[in-house]
């Protein structure tokens, strides 16, 4: 779980599961890192937190609202009696781009549009 707490109050602001029903260890790490990013010629406040399988989950800061669009992905279910486990579990979006159009070589990037 990850999110932003008023310091004033101690009031959750917002929070976002990265993570439902942890069956193979792929808790948060580390702690998330505070970063400014350009969208659109803007610049947003962010929050950037990696994740044990190599995503990067990015919020607005202030939102909480992810940059990047985040789906449910498809996974293996418990084969442990009673164990009740979620058949999705969220991924943040990526897209291929080449670095030019005679590249033979997709860069995969976290980029917000």
């Amino acid at each position: 779980m990850h999110g932003r707490l008023d310091a004033s109050t101690g009031k959750r602001v917002w929070h976002y599961q990265t993570l439902r029903h942890d069956l193979w260890d792929h808790d948060l790490p580390v702690y998330p890192n505070l970063v400014t990013v350009t969208r659109d010629g803007k610049k947003i406040d962010a929050v950037a937190q990696v994740t044990k399988t190599g995503y990067v989950f990015l919020f607005d800061r202030v939102t909480g609202k992810p940059l990047f669009e985040v789906k449910d992905q498809p996974v293996p279910g418990s084969d442990v009696s009673g164990e009740r486990a979620s058949a999705t579990q969220p991924a943040p979006s990526s897209r291929r781009r080449s670095r030019s159009s005679s590249s033979t070589r997709p860069t995969r990037r976290y980029r917000p549009d």
